[in-house]
Parts: C-alpha cells; structure tokens; sequence
C-alpha cells in the first residue's frame, strides 16, 4: 500500500504541475515563473502584458490596445533586455526624458505615457509576475508639471465652429449625419455613438 501512495505521488505532483501551467498561460499569457527563476526581462513583460491588451481591449478600444503597443515598443527598445525587478524610478525617469527629447509627445502625452507603463507593471504585480514592491517604487515618479519641464504643451482642441457642421452635414450619410447631430446635441464622444444599438 505504501508503494501505491509513492507511484501515485509524482503522478499527483504532475498533474498540479500541469493545471499550474495552464492556469497560467491562460492568466499570464505564458509559463509561471519557477523557483530561483530570474524573473521576466522588460521585453517579456511587454509582449505578455501585449497580449492581454490586445484580447481586453477590443472593438472601440482598440486605440487602448495600439498606444500599449506604441509605449511598449518604445520601451522594450530602451529597456528590453534589463530585467522587469531591476527597472526602478530611475530607469523610469531615464525613459521619461528619452520620451521628452525625441519631440514625438508633448507634456501631457509623455505622463500619459508613463503612467500606461506603471498600468503595464501593475498587471504584472497582480498577476504576481513582480513583487509589488517594484510598482510601488514606480509609483514614486511624479508627472512633468506644466512650466517645469522642456516638454512642448499640447495645443488645446477647441470645438469646430456650428456654421462648419452645418455645411459639411449635406456631404454626409444618413447614418453619419445622424451621429454628427446626436454628438452636438448631447456631447457624446464618437465612440459611444459608434456603439449604441437599439434595444
């Protein structure tokens, strides 16, 4: 009897090996980090976080998933190969700057682009791929303040003029027109009069 318990042990330890794995591809997107195991690079932690966005944010929020993308290439390209424990406020800071640099963001779009990087490390603490510690010393980065930084200010969008709606309206399908018009009387965003069906 005590010889059955010790065949069927490794089989039992298998098989929880086996559902781990599972669950874990289907949680994280790829295997479960193993004991002494040296943590997921910044490049890894980016294509998994990748393809959640991708499967979370569909239909009218694809843009969500497509500037995820746009940051994470950007970081993998500064940080890819640094593992995902050793990137610090300081690594932050540093890619911060890159981002003020290139000229390609204004103010506002370099803190959007750093918090959507803290958005990537905090799905990776809830999924225990990091110890949260790590987005907790993310967390300390504070947003470029307006006169306090070289970052260009954004230009402010400002309402298109009523006379210009109302001559491109003649121009436009029923159906587009119809959706122009319900945004102007209720200040609805595109998208969700793009989603609204009838009940």
């Amino acid at each position: 009897m005590l010889q059955r318990r010790g065949r069927r042990r490794p089989r039992r330890e298998a098989l929880a090996r086996a559902a781990r794995w599972i669950r874990a591809y289907r949680t994280l997107g790829g295997p479960p980090p193993e004991d002494g195991d040296e943590g997921l690079t910044v490049a890894q932690l980016v294509e998994r976080f990748q393809r959640h966005a991708e499967a979370y944010y569909g239909g009218p929020d694809a843009g969500q998933s497509q500037h995820f993308e746009a940051v994470g290439k950007y970081l993998a390209e500064l940080y890819g190969d640094v593992r995902a424990t050793e990137f610090g406020p300081l690594a932050l800071r540093a890619l911060r700057d890159r981002m003020v640099e290139s000229g390609r963001w204004c103010r506002g779009g370099v803190n959007r682009n750093v918090q959507s990087v803290r958005r990537m490390f905090k799905w990776a603490a809830s999924r225990e791929l990091l110890p949260v510690a790590v987005l907790q010393a993310l967390a300390t980065v504070e947003g470029l303040a307006r006169g306090r930084t070289t970052a260009r200010e954004g230009l402010r969008v400002r309402p298109v003029p009523p006379d210009h709606v109302e001559k491109l309206l003649p121009h436009l399908s029923r159906q587009v027109g119809a959706m122009v018009v319900l945004q102007r009387l209720t200040g609805m965003r595109p998208g969700e009069v793009a989603i609204l069906r009838p009940p």
